[in-house]
């Protein structure tokens, strides 16, 4: 049984004083955030060297086709994106309904109704944008639905991440927690569900990624084979000049899933990859997504 932490201590007062910072941030224009945010992500850029070294590895193996120069440029523009996807986060925490409203442009929308109207549930599939949290919370803000998430290493990030994550959707559902995702599903709610994340070696297949071999969850398959779910990929950007945001919700999946799981997950993959290359710039390529590699091959990011 894990023992709760206080997080009032003084031990914590300085975490507290740079979320009063982020507080402050949120309520000021937008514009404005985004230009500290490009600040802090080329801050990023230079200084954070591990997240560089492994966004760069990522961008090595999944765009050989581009020259040196064109991934460098891309690696730049990907931290600005990471940066103002930092303040995203605070907007989508402490921003007003009010704030936020005006920012997102819906496409789609249609194909989610018919399935709830059918008493069909439906699996959001998303990705790890920039701009998720962000986006999350506007999409929250017109249909509730149940995310699918993971618990952060950092306890107080943890905590805070929580906390207001129960404030915006309708449940927080641990990773592990397939039984809550099946209930939901099988009542005809929506659930956000953002596969593309390194499996390791459990309930997992070796499926490629932008033509790399990645370990990928097979859960996708599983949720909707056992409910009749829906599953709708959801496809959203930051738009350019920082306008705001287009979330566009793509037709259920015809045919899917199937009897072999291996194939499935590789459509699943190719979608998120689909979606990555309309704005690379905008994907979380600091994530080790290759870090699980099979049975004797040489890891990707050992120093």
């Amino acid at each position: 049984m894990k023992t709760k932490k206080n997080f009032y201590t003084p031990l914590y007062w300085p975490f507290w004083i740079l979320i009063f910072f982020f507080w402050c941030i949120a309520h000021l224009p937008y514009r404005f955030q985004m230009t500290l945010g490009k600040g802090l992500g080329l801050l990023l850029h230079r200084f954070a060297k591990r997240m560089k070294r492994i966004a760069q590895i990522n961008l090595d193996l999944c765009f050989p086709e581009l020259s040196i120069d064109e991934r460098a440029q891309l690696l730049r523009k990907n931290f600005i994106s990471v940066g103002k996807g930092i303040f995203e986060t605070a907007l989508a925490w402490w921003g007003s309904d009010e704030q936020l409203q005006r920012f997102a442009t819906f496409h789609g929308e249609e194909y989610l109704n018919q399935s709830l109207a059918e008493g069909k549930g439906v699996i959001f599939l998303g990705g790890h944008f920039t701009s998720l949290e962000l986006v999350g919370r506007l999409y929250a803000m017109r249909k509730p639905f149940a995310i699918v998430y993971r618990e952060h290493k950092i306890p107080f990030v943890n905590f805070i991440m929580t906390r207001h994550y129960k404030k915006i959707y309708a449940e927080l559902i641990e990773r592990n927690n397939i039984r809550a995702a099946l209930k939901r599903l099988k009542r005809g709610e929506i659930v956000w569900f953002t596969p593309d994340v390194d499996a390791g070696h459990f309930h997992n297949v070796f499926v490629p990624f932008f033509n790399v071999l990645a370990s990928s969850v097979i859960a996708t398959s599983r949720l909707a084979a056992l409910t009749k779910a829906k599953v709708c990929p959801v496809y959203f950007f930051r738009q350019e000049n920082d306008e705001g945001y287009e979330i566009k919700l793509q037709p259920p999946l015809t045919d899917f899933p199937t009897d072999d799981v291996e194939q499935d997950t590789a459509r699943i993959n190719k979608i998120t990859e689909e979606a990555v290359r309309q704005h690379p710039d905008q994907y979380m390529w600091q994530y080790m997504r290759f870090k699980t590699r099979p049975e004797g091959e040489e890891r990707f990011y050992k120093k």
